[in-house]
């Protein structure tokens, strides 16, 4: 939407007004920093965002007192601050942008400080995160869509994007079994052969889980180096999440997009026997000792890499996909 245009502004106010009527208890803004669009810029962290928020907090308070509003927005913290709004020099002056905001940063960190014991990355994060207004409140989650992304390998960590391999000549940027980030050094590209050779749209993989599930776990057995941790996106990867903890000792972080979100150890193969269908994308994180210091601008990992952490087509190759 554009919200550069008057109407659209204040009809998107009157949509907040006709949900908190309803009875609701506030809102969740999604990917918050990218409200506005400018050009020759990222469109991340406008003025003309914060300026559109400020509004949005005015007319909630002054007419829905006891709601909130709570951002989303996958960036250190330090970045995150302006986003409360306030004076960063005096905490009594009240916030007037977002009443709460996710601290996406510390969740990655507890997972790992109890998969090694070493409790210094949240020490260190902590030490990284700005104070914020008496008004407002940082909220800590164990669950979100965006958890672990790409940055973490920005701070040391290992990660790999899990993908299948395909071998088909319309796709050749698929065939390598091991690839890589320009921007990035830590991060690997493993592509595992699972299913037809050629190229098929996402959905039609789905009977695969089984043999992708096992493809993973071979993957790493070979490699003498299981992760520490590995996420589930979405519901195919949801399945086949569920059936890597059915197969190992390593509890993934479901999603709550997922399919098996809600599944307990045991329940993976009669999820996927019950549904007939398979999911061939999941993403593991291998976490790496080291300092994890927040000093650089964190974006949605889907921003920065067109393949996704979930083996997605590349935009540009979208108009070819039957």
């Amino acid at each position: 939407m554009n919200f550069d245009n008057p109407e659209v502004a204040d009809k998107m106010l009157n949509v907040i007004r006709y949900w908190l009527d309803m009875g609701i208890d506030g809102f969740r803004a999604d990917a918050v920093p990218y409200l506005f669009e400018r050009e020759d810029t990222n469109c991340e962290n406008l003025q003309e965002t914060h300026a559109y928020l400020k509004r949005i907090r005015a007319m909630m308070e002054a007419e829905y007192p006891e709601t909130i509003l709570l951002g989303e927005a996958n960036q250190w913290p330090h970045d995150l601050r302006p986003y409360f709004g306030g004076n960063p020099d005096d905490l009594t002056v009240p916030g007037d942008e977002f009443h709460l905001s996710f601290h996406f940063p510390l969740m990655p960190r507890i997972f790992k400080s109890l998969k090694t014991g070493d409790v210094s990355d949240i020490i260190n994060i902590m030490r990284n995160t700005p104070s914020i207004p008496n008004n407002c409140q940082w909220c800590v989650f164990l669950r979100n869509h965006d958890e672990l992304t790409l940055a973490m390998a920005a701070q040391g960590h290992k990660v790999d994007i899990i993908t299948r391999q395909i071998i088909d000549p319309n796709w050749s940027e698929f065939a390598a079994p091991l690839d890589g980030y320009r921007a990035h050094k830590n991060p690997r590209i493993v592509r595992l052969p699972c299913g037809p050779k050629h190229f098929l749209p996402k959905e039609s993989l789905w009977p695969c889980l089984n043999e992708w599930a096992t493809r993973i776990l071979d993957f790493y057995h070979q490699e003498d180096n299981l992760p520490h941790i590995f996420t589930a996106h979405y519901a195919d990867g949801g399945l086949a999440g569920a059936l890597l903890q059915a197969q190992s000792d390593i509890h993934p972080l479901h999603l709550h997009r997922t399919l098996a979100g809600g599944a307990e150890d045991g329940q993976a193969e009669s999820i996927a026997g019950d549904s007939g269908r398979t999911g061939p994308t999941v993403s593991l994180q291998r976490a790496h000792p080291g300092q994890a210091n927040g000093n650089e601008s964190r974006r949605p990992h889907h921003r920065q890499h067109p393949a996704g952490a979930d083996g997605a087509i590349p935009p540009s190759r979208l108009s070819q996909r039957s």
